[in-house]
């Protein structure tokens, strides 16, 4: 299936879009949930290293943060924090 060609919700500029699972698919033992959004590759690039940033703090071991932080780490990043 080809990428989405529209406006990213970050960026706001006309891109390929990219789906990016607010809960993340490597932590699910089953069918990924269905909550997502659309954004470029390149602003999906920049989430995915807030959201590593935040599961590696305090320690060296990745930790698993709970579902209302990642959508917290979601909303933050699309609205410019």
């Amino acid at each position: 299936m080809a990428s989405p060609y529209g406006l990213c919700i970050k960026c706001l500029k006309l891109k390929y879009l990219t789906k990016h699972h607010i809960y993340p698919q490597r932590y699910s033992k089953g069918p990924a949930e269905p909550v997502f959004c659309y954004i470029c590759r390149e602003c999906h690039t920049n989430l995915e290293r807030k959201i590593r940033a935040e599961e590696s703090k305090g320690g060296n071991e990745r930790k698993k943060l709970n579902r209302k932080e990642y959508l917290r780490i979601a909303i933050e990043f699309i609205k410019g924090g």
